[in-house]
């Protein structure tokens, strides 16, 4: 019995040493390099990309480089994200393989918000750093102005080239990284900036319309409404790399803090509006100190920022205000505009009607 028993124990020991060794094999594999031809436009650059998380930012580029980190660098579909905010450091790793004549193609990073970034190669030996940016720096010093983060790569004709990137940034995310075929990338980008010019378009159209109103009718709820959205209109600048475009290029830290200013600011005066344009002190007069409490909530945010070193534990607690914040204004708006709400000041009693 005893020799089926140790039999059965070395079986299941080999197995689990065949599978330990496979795993291992699968994480050591590099990926595969991207593959650039007549046909390519755009490419998505994660299926070659490998990555070291440097949260303590404790590497160089002389330490990746140097081969001892190689075993570190794991496919990017394999790295766990974490959850929250805080600034952190990510080592790319790619290849690129170019069998087309068009030696220069474009690397796009789809996210405006990326603190620093930089681009390196290795030639004859010797680390060439081949571009830098970031939100942390004028908007001018981009070798390719853009309200995305867009550099030139130059790899020859039938060759395979390897390029390390630096990000680093206020969180543990991954934005869209592609390499686009010249051609192809300014067809997007005019077609981008159609779109992008309708909505704001649209959105000028609104507040000068309603302010319109607001001086014809005097009514403070169209006043609260057109503060609410040009609020709302910054924040989405800010979010999107316009406003780091095209209203403060040489701003770089306003940059850094502008979305969480607006979002707040509009979130307080989306809430006004509500409270107005409802007539919550006439109807329902117990919600107005909900509104009170996020009011606060927000005003919080906007202060907390100004203090955000010695805050930095709570990051994520007021950053995160602005979006309950929302979704809370959200639901109360699609429950007024179900229901007719009455308050009958003899009895105490709310009569509701729910529309269909």
């Amino acid at each position: 019995m005893f020799q089926h028993v140790g039999k059965l124990f070395m079986i299941f020991a080999t197995f689990i040493s065949i599978c330990f060794m496979t795993t291992n094999n699968v994480s050591a594999k590099n990926s595969d390099p991207i593959l650039l031809d007549d046909s390519t436009k755009k490419e998505d650059m994660y299926s070659a990309i490998e990555i070291i998380k440097d949260r303590k930012r404790a590497l160089t580029i002389d330490d990746v480089v140097s081969g001892s980190y190689d075993d570190n660098f794991l496919p990017a579909h394999d790295i766990r994200q974490k959850k929250g905010f805080f600034e952190t450091a990510n080592w790319l790793r790619f290849e690129v393989n170019n069998q087309t004549n068009q030696r220069d193609w474009l690397l796009e990073f789809a996210f405006p918000l990326i603190n620093e970034i930089e681009i390196y190669t290795v030639e004859d030996g010797e680390i060439q750093l081949l571009h830098k940016a970031g939100s942390d720096l004028p908007f001018k010093q981009r070798s390719i102005e853009h309200r995305h983060f867009v550099f030139n790569l130059e790899v020859e004709h039938g060759k395979t080239k390897t390029f390390y990137a630096l990000a680093v940034g206020s969180g543990d995310l991954h934005p869209p990284i592609s390499i686009w075929n010249q051609e192809a990338f300014i067809e997007k980008t005019q077609n981008e900036f159609v779109l992008l010019g309708i909505f704001y378009g649209v959105i000028l159209v609104m507040i000068l319309y309603n302010l319109f109103l607001y001086f014809s009718l005097r009514l403070k709820s169209y006043l609260y409404y057109v503060i609410a959205i040009t609020f709302t209109l910054l924040g989405k600048l800010s979010i999107n790399g316009l406003g780091f475009q095209y209203l403060w290029p040489n701003a770089p830290a306003w940059n850094l803090i502008s979305a969480p200013v607006w979002v707040p600011l509009a979130c307080i005066f989306i809430l006004i509006f509500s409270r107005s344009f409802l007539d919550l002190d006439r109807y329902f007069p117990k919600l107005k100190h909900v509104f009170y409490v996020l009011i606060t909530c927000n005003v919080a945010v906007f202060i907390a920022l100004h203090f955000s070193n010695y805050f930095s534990r709570c990051d994520y607690f007021f950053k995160t205000w602005c979006t309950s914040s929302a979704i809370l204004y959200r639901r109360l708006v699609r429950f007024f505009y179900r229901c007719i709400d009455h308050y009958d000041g003899k009895s105490g009693y709310i009569t509701v009607y729910c529309r269909n």
